[in-house]
């Protein structure tokens, strides 16, 4: 059986609150337009995908689900919507016609598409996809503020209260396909959970996808194919960066592919790239055993594994970390003016001077207000998001460090995936402390400052 998507969502270590006598929040989560072949505006598919979009909008008003076919032949088009049954009809309605409105905008010349919020589920396609169990593609979601206190106990309970909701969804008395529950983890942190199927599938195969979907939320088990796969790229890291200080690489074995990314300083010798990258491999496999998604950022290096599409393009929301230091300048206000012209002027060399590869320094003269009178500057993007891709990122990762950390502080790094930004009142030294560590960041989190000032090289 060809399998595409049939479960909306499910997410553990997120409270959820019905939105009923509420006014909705929409929290989009993914759109993707899949099938490759184009349709001509006017066209009868194009047409039909106009009216169906339209029918499935207004059932939306009274229904939590709803299948539709629009045309005949070649030019049918079949939809279907699910939103979650504890959102009000108007709540329903408002987020299923947001979707529609943004397919309609994004993928309007495509015969198939898909799109997530939180809140639903939208899609059309020109195959026959009602009544049938189908897993991809499929989409991830992680809280990107909060890292549990034991992460070697929680997937125990992780999975032990899944399972309950998965039985509780898929018993013959439950026809929303729908289940919720809560556990205590520790004293101050609960896990809420929630599954949910369309409606229009049997038991047996919500359960099927349901159990699929668990299966990818983020955790491996021990002599897996993932944790081969993962082994395997790991071990091509370190071996690549005596060759070069960047590098991505995939094993894809279907369900259990695993992509990786590695990218080192550019001021750094080969030498000093491949030792950074084999103790950060070394590293992300003890401090993060079975996590399916990970990264570890040196101060010299970033080591990233993930079963998500993770080359080219700039991520600027999934990790974050940064670094400041304790000491405090004298005018932040100028100090600040100083730091932004100086890494306004690299972000535009490094993402536009193909010789930089993503990396550029600088210094600013900022007499009177810090020990030595000089402000120490420096932009980095992985190699593979060169020109508006990368600047785009780096002014992401620059306003996003003003936010985090203020412009009180002599010393500040921030740390996205696929570019890093930071400014210092001493200068970029590689050699004393060559491999100062930042901690590994799991998906979700971001870890917060830690009290030593950063050293970064040249």
């Amino acid at each position: 059986m060809k399998k595409q998507l049939i479960i909306f969502s499910l997410l553990s270590f997120i409270q959820f609150v019905s939105s009923q006598h509420k006014e909705l929040q929409l929290h989009f989560r993914k759109g993707v337009c899949l099938k490759s072949d184009n349709v001509a505006s006017n066209s009868t598919y194009s047409k039909n995908i106009v009216f169906l979009f339209s029918n499935l909008t207004s059932l939306s008003s009274t229904s939590k689900f709803s299948t539709f076919s629009a045309g005949s032949g070649r030019d049918q088009v079949n939809g279907l919507y699910l939103c979650r049954p504890d959102l009000s009809p108007e709540s329903c309605h408002k987020c299923i016609s947001t979707s529609a409105n943004d397919l309609l905008v994004n993928c309007a010349n495509k015969k198939e598409a898909i799109q997530w919020y939180d809140e639903c589920m939208f899609r059309y396609t020109n195959r026959s996809i009602f009544s049938t169990e189908e897993i991809e593609p499929w989409t991830s979601a992680f809280d990107t503020f909060f890292n549990v206190s034991q992460p070697q106990v929680f997937p125990t309970l992780l999975n032990r209260t899944m399972q309950g909701l998965i039985a509780e969804a898929v018993s013959p008395k439950n026809n929303l396909r729908f289940a919720t529950g809560h556990a205590n983890f520790t004293v101050f942190e609960g896990l809420y959970g929630m599954v949910l199927c369309t409606h229009d599938i049997t038991g047996k195969e919500c359960e099927d996808c349901l159990r699929t979907a668990l299966e990818g939320l983020g955790n491996y088990t021990a002599n897996s194919t993932y944790q081969n796969n993962l082994k395997t790229l790991l071990e091509y890291a370190a071996g690549h960066a005596s060759h070069s200080l960047f590098g991505n690489r995939s094993v894809d074995t279907g369900m259990e592919n695993v992509n990786m990314i590695y990218n080192c300083r550019s001021d750094l010798n080969l030498q000093e790239c491949h030792q950074c990258i084999q103790l950060s491999a070394l590293r992300i496999v003890t401090q993060c055993p079975v996590q399916k998604e990970a990264i570890f950022w040196h101060q010299e290096c970033m080591l990233r594994y993930s079963p998500r599409t993770i080359f080219s393009f700039e991520d600027d929301e999934s990790f974050s970390v940064w670094h400041l230091s304790q000491a405090n300048v004298s005018d932040p206000l100028q100090y600040s003016e100083v730091v932004a012209t100086t890494i306004d002027g690299l972000i535009e060399e490094a993402a536009y001077n193909q010789s930089k590869r993503g990396y550029a320094i600088g210094e600013g003269n900022v007499t009177g207000l810090v020990q030595g009178g000089k402000v120490y500057c420096y932009v980095q993007c992985t190699p593979d998001i060169l020109g508006s891709r990368c600047e785009r990122c780096l002014r992401a990762a620059f306003r996003s460090m003003a936010g985090c950390c203020g412009t009180n502080k002599q010393s500040v790094q921030f740390h996205y995936p696929s570019c890093q930004t930071g400014y210092s009142a001493q200068p970029f030294v590689l050699g004393s402390d060559p491999l100062q560590v930042s901690p590994p960041v799991q998906p979700g989190s971001s870890v917060p400052p830690p009290p030593p000032p950063p050293r970064i090289g040249n």
